[in-house]
């Protein structure tokens, strides 16, 4: 018996070998594929479609558990761990009231929001009412927290093709407003690297969605994606004055989600203000007039801002006097450039679990750090490829004028020689001629 595959024979054992191995591979990942890495994984763009992964059979929850640590599945997922939707529900309700969120702050309320998100998506309940009330409080409480990674993952499921988009939908327009204008936000400020102008095609998508050629009454923006656009302006334009004083809107204490992400995203542009205002002003600028211009509230901000944001200089100060010293900024941007550039020692977690389960955030490296370090290896590996490509091209362009030099040096050489030639015969054939007519003469 033989199979055939594109004109190729194969031994049938070989054959159903390599069946039963594909099928292991399926069943193994099947459940890994499902999981979103414990929400930690950084799917493609929001816009571009996303493969449906693949789900095994759903599993019917049985826990009353409020709060359960996350733990990266590695075989099927045991029911009485499972907790069904209205639990979830509740679990959720816990995590948006202060005296009721599990000890630890912060990265304990998105270590339950990811075990939320895991437990819809082994039901799979991630396209319901509550997988998107998750989706949207999980971006609040990130955009307050200043984690830019959280909100990308919440925002997946909501916009483009992510699971709840389409319920997204029939929100409110209050509630679609909000979403939009985080997004806008997060595509501005250039996504997890920071980098303006890295997401282009997305907001060149975005606004030809929300912002139509044709406006009408019906597509007018609300507050908050009509504050995101005021942002986006500013930021295109580079007026980091008028930015910063919008961004001001949203401190500390705002409790609306697109004035605290604004206010968190505007640190990069504030450091890139100060750097203006010390080579602006090379012989220092006054406190009050600092502050103004970086959308702080008066010395006492600042000093607090240049202290946590900057990096300390050993040896001097920068507000002395009632006035911002620019040489002092200067130094200690360089601290904080030698810092940045500085070895990194990598710590290897040497935990051992013998559960079919892990941790992840407790014990490995955030995902988004090596994912940008990722990133830039391959940007790194692609331009020296392409320095490589452009010396190779160059040395091939060079070597092939120089063949056509010695091939026009040999075809000069060449007809130089058959005009030698040409003159030599004519010579030989005078001296001949005129040899003849004096023999002629004697006779």
């Amino acid at each position: 018996m033989h199979s055939m595959q594109l004109g190729i024979e194969r031994d049938p054992v070989e054959a159903q070998v390599e069946v039963f191995r594909r099928d292991a591979r399926k069943e193994r990942f099947s459940l890994v594929d499902a999981t979103p890495l414990c929400g930690n994984g950084f799917g493609s763009s929001w816009s571009s479609k996303n493969r449906e992964p693949a789900l095994g059979e759903p599993v019917v929850g049985t826990s009353t558990a409020i709060f359960r640590p996350f733990l990266r599945l590695r075989t099927t997922p045991d029911p009485a761990n499972v907790r069904p939707e209205k639990v979830l529900s509740a679990s959720l309700s816990c995590l948006l009231k202060k005296h009721s969120q599990p000890p630890g702050g912060w990265e304990a309320v998105r270590e339950q929001l990811w075990s939320i998100r895991q437990d819809l998506l082994v039901q799979h309940l991630h396209r319901g009412r509550v997988a998107a009330e998750v989706a949207l409080e999980g971006a609040r409480l990130s955009a307050r927290a200043g984690d830019v990674a959280e909100l990308h993952r919440s925002l997946a499921t909501l916009v483009g093709s992510g699971h709840c988009a389409k319920r997204v939908q029939t929100w409110a327009p209050a509630l679609r407003d909000e979403v939009s204008g985080l997004r806008l936000l997060y595509l501005t400020h250039g996504g997890l690297e920071g980098t303006p102008g890295r997401l282009e095609g997305e907001l060149l998508e975005f606004f030809q969605e929300h912002f139509p050629a044709t406006p009408s009454c019906a597509s007018r923006p609300g507050r908050c994606l009509d504050f995101a656009r005021r942002i986006h302006r500013t930021r295109v334009s580079g007026n980091c004055a008028r930015h910063l004083r919008l961004a001001s809107q949203g401190s500390e204490t705002s409790n609306d989600s697109c004035d605290r992400l604004a206010w968190t995203l505007a640190t990069s542009v504030r450091k890139r203000g100060l750097a203006a205002l010390a080579k602006a002003f090379p012989e220092g600028v006054s406190t009050a007039r600092a502050a103004a211009i970086l959308g702080l509230q008066g010395e006492a901000d600042l000093e607090a801002w240049l202290a946590s944001e900057i990096s300390q200089a050993a040896s001097s100060d920068p507000i002395s006097r009632g006035r911002l010293d620019a040489a002092a900024v200067a130094a200690r941007f360089a601290d904080q450039q030698r810092a940045a550039a500085a070895p990194r020692e990598v710590v290897v977690s040497t935990v051992k679990h013998d559960t079919d389960e892990a941790p992840i955030w407790s014990e490995l490296r955030p995902s988004a750090t090596s994912q940008l370090e990722v990133l830039k290896k391959m940007a790194a590996n692609a331009s020296s490829s392409v320095v490589s490509k452009a010396l190779k091209k160059a040395a091939k362009k060079e070597k092939k004028l120089q063949k056509k030099m010695q091939k026009k040096e040999k075809k000069k050489l060449k007809k130089t020689r058959k005009k030698e030639k040409k003159e030599a015969k004519k010579r030989k054939q005078s001296s001949s001629s005129s040899v003849s007519s004096i023999g002629e003469d004697a006779d």
